[in-house]
């Protein structure tokens, strides 16, 4: 079933937090025409009431809900996509109060980090007016597909091994910005909130895509895994990995990921295949480099991966543009189960001595923390 008309009408589940990178992405969209932004809910508006004014919602006829339950109730379902941007363990009882009300869901990734409430997830979804989208956005970076289409066409040969590297350091407000932050567990829920488990869960969900060559949308599957997990930051969670992983279809991962380290930030992802290896260093262009010698730049969107994009790609499945969502709750299934297994091997989280943690204070009340000497 498809939708015909546009803008195709949002409601957004938050008011906060990163909520707000999905709201300013809908203003993109509707300045092209694609969306409109019809409703938001948020549990206390009137704290967000700095950013309501800044995103002129009395102007664009923005309604607000205090609860989102409300918010849906009067949500017509034919009329447009439920945007849920809130923490990961709210994930699961949100989504399905927005499929079972018939509504299009697009889920802020990752969906969960529970394999099993992520099959859940997938099997309500079966039933679903339109497929939920998960909202990988780098996945929707056209250079990005193309590779993927070129792999996938043989043109580089069978991938061999696939590596990433994450040095992504978070200041000390990072965990305190909200109660889940860094945690295991929130509220009897299981977060598992990381480094690998929310902000570079797009780096990993992209190297699985990068080892598995059958078509373009398409997700290695896990046969087995070895880990380290390391704890830097005075949190319950690890904040640095160690893992190496085999597919089923023999590629090999390789993932060295922290948020307990020192700046630049620099994320790698490398694809060795047989006839050439694709470098893409995260903010240039990938560069492929040929077994013959020869080496080709690929030209990058500016906006490619972004939010917006990535909204506007499940727009494009709601109007019968595209055949699927880019990414699935079923297409998440490797990543998960790779979360999982990396907890599973590791076996236990060894907490780093002090003497190998050099803080480093970058603005009042923040600090760098970054592991050092191991």
């Amino acid at each position: 079933m498809t939708m015909k008309t546009q803008p195709i009408k949002f409601a957004i589940i938050g008011l906060g937090g990163f909520a707000q990178a999905h709201h300013k992405a809908i203003i993109k969209l509707e300045e092209k025409g694609i969306a409109k932004l019809v409703c938001a809910s948020g549990r206390d508006p009137a704290k967000y009431q700095k950013f309501i004014d800044e995103m002129s919602f009395k102007d664009r006829g923005v309604q607000i809900f205090s609860n989102y339950l409300e918010m849906l109730g009067r949500f017509v379902p034919e009329s447009g996509v439920v945007i849920i941007p809130t923490p990961i363990h709210l994930h699961m009882p949100m989504h399905k109060d927005v499929v079972e009300r018939k509504i299009a869901c697009y889920l802020e990734k990752p969906p969960t980090l529970d394999i099993r409430e992520l099959n859940a997830m997938a099997s309500l979804d079966e039933n679903a007016k339109f497929a939920t989208m998960v909202g990988f956005n780098m996945i929707s970076d056209p250079a990005r597909l193309l590779l993927k289409e070129r792999l996938a066409r043989g043109e580089f040969g069978k991938p061999r091994r696939v590596s990433f590297l994450g040095i992504s350091p978070r200041y000390t407000p990072y965990y305190t910005r909200a109660p889940w932050a860094g945690r295991i567990e929130a509220d009897g829920h299981l977060v598992l909130d990381s480094c690998i488990g929310n902000a570079l869960a797009h780096n990993v969900h992209n190297i699985l895509m990068w080892a598995e060559s059958n078509n373009t949308l398409s997700w290695a599957d896990i046969a087995e895994v070895e880990a380290d997990l390391y704890r830097g930051h005075a949190v319950q969670n690890f904040d640095t990995v160690f893992a190496r992983a085999f597919c089923r279809n023999g590629v090999e991962l390789r993932i060295a990921a922290s948020h307990a380290c020192e700046m630049p930030n620099r994320h790698v992802e490398v694809v060795e295949c047989e006839k050439a290896t694709i470098h893409w260093q995260i903010g240039n262009p990938p560069v492929i480099k040929w077994k013959e010698g020869r080496e080709e730049q690929v030209a990058v969107d500016s906006e490619g991966g972004s939010v917006a994009r990535c909204i506007e790609a499940y727009v494009d499945y709601i109007l019968g543009k595209r055949e699927k969502p880019l990414t699935t709750l079923k297409d998440c299934i490797p990543y998960v189960s790779l979360f999982d297994l990396i907890y599973v091997a590791a076996g236990d989280m060894k907490v780093v001595p002090q003497e190998h943690i050099r803080r480093t204070v970058v603005n009042p009340g923040e600090e760098q923390v970054g592991i050092i000497g191991v």
